[in-house]
């Protein structure tokens, strides 16, 4: 876990917390207030996703 949490410390420095707000859910039907949101396999993926918001 320790190694999401640096990679989104990352992701926030470069795009910035105005444009996005990364949030790390366990149950996503349980957090409907974060609609809409998607699903990433692997970091690779969520770095493009994040990158192209």
């Amino acid at each position: 876990m320790a190694a999401f949490v640096a990679l989104k410390k990352v992701l926030i420095s470069k795009v910035g917390s105005e444009r996005i707000q990364l949030v790390t859910i366990s149950r996503p039907s349980a957090h409907v207030e974060y609609e809409p949101y998607s699903f990433v396999k692997t970091e690779e993926e969520l770095k493009e996703a994040v990158m192209n918001m």
